[in-house]
């Protein structure tokens, strides 16, 4: 899976709620990349309450984890 792809399920995924998308690190092992990404959430008329990350937290991962991303936590 290309850093596109995924970028692409977290923007549909987060909605108008992501800011900014930033990859910061890729580590190679075992002919897997892993990516380390940096995700701004914001809105610009209100503060976002955590139960909103939260969410749109899960609907990302469940969107990556169905485009085959293995995702840590």
């Amino acid at each position: 899976v290309e850093f596109f792809e995924i970028e692409k399920v977290i923007e549909k995924e987060g909605k108008e709620l992501v800011l900014d998308v930033n990859l910061f690190d890729i580590f190679e092992k075992d002919k897997k990349d892993s990516f380390a990404l940096h995700i701004e959430f914001g809105t610009p008329n209100r503060t976002l309450k955590s139960e909103e990350v939260d969410e749109m937290m899960k609907k990302i991962v469940f969107g990556l984890e169905k485009l085959g991303v293995e995702v840590r936590r």
